[in-house]
């Protein structure tokens, strides 16, 4: 019962490592690429997205630190699991609009 709260310790802190990432990814443009409503929306989802990689990743974190006091180890380890595949699918639609909007003409 050690290694499933150290895994999702881990996964939070690649999440928190990797929202920097998906801030980095929404300022790609494309040169004489026009500004629309929907390359705007795709900058904010992806701002938000990343917002929600942080706290999802400093979320898991803590319960897989709290799983390793031996307080419901097997919850709290499953629960911060899928709150890091939550915040993939988030952050993975969010990344697939703002590259729609930049080959979108």
């Amino acid at each position: 019962m050690i290694l499933a709260p150290t895994a999702a310790i881990v996964f939070g802190a690649t999440l928190m490592f990797s929202s920097g990432m998906t801030v980095r990814l929404d300022s790609l443009e494309v040169e004489g690429a026009e500004v629309t409503r929907f390359t705007r929306a795709s900058h904010e989802a992806v701002r938000a997205a990343a917002g929600v990689e942080l706290l999802l990743g400093l979320s898991a974190v803590v319960l897989g630190i709290i799983a390793l006091t031996g307080t419901v180890p097997n919850t709290l380890s499953l629960v911060a699991v899928l709150m890091t595949g939550i915040s993939g699918f988030v952050a993975g639609s969010a990344i697939t609009a703002r590259m729609v909007s930049l080959f979108r003409r």
